[in-house]
Formats: structure tokens, C-alpha cells, sequence
């Protein structure tokens, strides 16, 4: 008769191998992890983020001048595409942080810039209405400024 084997020889066969590959796998040292992986999981590890520097209004102040003064030396020159898009940049830049640190004064000549730069770069609508804005508060203020309106008007 053919060599046959019960079911529980196979089985406990199969599991005698199983152990000898565990043995194997034990005795044997585990492979270095490759450079790869360990730089992708620290890809993954979020960095730690620096401490956030207080705005302060003086450095508001700071950044409202020196944007406000880049957006009003570009309205006075010959342009280029990119000059244009860093003009209404410096403009919207001075009006957000003389937001943070002006005077009611200094709220409404960051408009007036901005009335300036969206005129100047044929954004009518939006000039307009910062123009409409800031002329309540100018007409209401000394002579220089509201002769400079009435010139403005007719």
C-alpha cells in the first residue's frame, strides 16, 4: 500500500517546520533599516513649530511705513506688469497694518493709497469706492485738504 499520511502527521509536520523558522528567524541579526525609511518617518513628524513673535504695533508701524512708501514711489513711476502687482500688494500691505497701529489719520491715507493704486491700475470701481471712504473724513479736515479735493472734483 502507498505511504499515506494521517492528517494529524501533516499538521504536526507543518508545525515543526513552522518552529524551525521561527529558530532560524531568532538566531539570525535583524537587517539595518535602510536610510530611506527612517527619513520618511521623519518627514512625517510634524516640525516643531517656532514660537510666534508678537506683532507689536511699533512693528506694525514699521511695516505700515515702509509698505506705504514702496506703494507710493511705484504710483509715481512707469511700471511694469510685475511692479503693478506689487503696488496693489504694498497698498493693501499699508492699509492692513496701519489697521494694526495708526490713527484715524493714518486708516484714511492708507485708503486714499488705495483709491490711488486701484485708479491708477484701471480698477475703477474699487478706487471709487475707497475714494467715496476717505472723502467724508479729508473734507472735514484743514484747508490743504479740502482744497485738494475741491481741485480733485472739478
Amino acid at each position: 500500500m502507498a505511504d499515506t499520511k494521517d492528517l494529524s502527521d501533516v499538521f504536526a509536520e507543518f508545525e515543526g517546520k513552522k518552529e524551525e523558522k521561527k529558530e532560524e528567524k531568532e538566531k539570525s541579526p535583524e537587517p539595518p533599516k535602510k536610510e530611506e525609511e527612517t527619513t520618511e518617518k521623519e518627514e512625517e513628524t510634524p516640525p516643531k513649530e517656532a514660537p510666534k513673535e508678537e506683532k507689536t504695533p511699533e512693528r506694525h508701524r514699521n511695516f505700515a511705513i515702509e509698505c506705504n512708501n514702496r506703494a507710493w514711489d511705484l504710483c509715481v513711476q512707469v511700471r511694469t506688469a510685475a511692479e503693478d502687482e506689487e503696488l496693489l500688494n504694498a497698498a493693501h500691505a499699508a492699509a492692513f497694518h496701519w489697521g494694526h497701529a495708526g490713527n484715524e489719520r493714518n486708516h484714511m491715507r492708507a485708503t486714499m493709497l488705495l483709491a490711488e493704486a486701484h485708479a491708477l491700475l484701471g480698477l475703477g470701481p474699487t478706487a471709487l469706492a475707497y475714494a467715496n471712504r476717505m472723502k467724508g473724513y479729508f473734507l472735514q479736515q484743514s484747508d490743504t485738504y479740502r482744497h485738494g479735493f475741491l481741485v480733485l472734483s472739478n
